[in-house]
C-alpha cells in the first residue's frame, strides 16, 4: 500500500487534478482606454458640433471669437515690429549725432591748438562706437 500511495502522489503532481475554484466558470475582462489629444485655438470639431447643439448659433460665435483674436494677435505683433524698427532707427540717428559731434570736437580741438584733448575726444568717441557696434552683434 505504501507503494501505490507513493505511485498516486507522483501521478497527482504530473497531472494535478483541478480544484473546486479552477472548476468554476472564469471570466475574461478586457479594458480599453483611448485617449484623444486635440490642441488649438478652437476646440475639437466633435466639441464644437456639441456646443451648438446645447446652444444654438454657439459654434458660429466661437468661430468668430477666434477669428477675432486672430486678427486682434496680428495687429500687436504688426505694431510691435512697427515700434521696434522706428527705435532701432531713432537709434542710429543719436548715434550719428553723437559721432558727429564728439568727431567734430576732436577736430576742432586740434585746430585750435589742444591737440590732447582733440584725439583724445577722437579715440573716445570712436572707441566708444566701437564697442557699442560689437556689444549689437552679440
Amino acid at each position: 500500500m505504501c507503494g501505490q500511495k507513493n505511485n498516486l502522489t507522483r501521478q497527482q503532481k504530473r497531472h494535478p487534478q483541478p480544484s473546486a475554484r479552477q472548476n468554476s466558470a472564469s471570466s475574461l475582462s478586457v479594458e480599453q482606454h483611448q485617449i484623444e489629444a486635440f490642441s488649438g485655438p478652437l476646440p475639437h470639431p466633435e466639441h464644437l458640433k456639441q456646443y451648438d447643439l446645447i446652444v444654438p448659433g454657439a459654434a458660429d460665435r466661437i468661430l468668430k471669437q477666434a477669428e477675432q483674436q486672430t486678427t486682434h494677435r496680428i495687429k500687436t505683433e504688426s505694431s510691435a515690429v512697427s515700434a521696434e524698427i522706428a527705435q532701432n532707427l531713432l537709434a542710429q540717428v543719436f548715434a550719428f549725432i553723437l559721432a558727429l559731434t564728439g568727431i567734430g570736437g576732436g577736430i576742432l580741438l586740434t585746430l585750435n591748438d589742444h591737440g590732447g584733448a582733440g584725439g583724445t575726444l577722437m579715440t573716445v568717441t570712436i572707441g566708444t562706437l566701437c564697442v557699442a557696434y560689437l556689444k549689437s552683434r552679440k
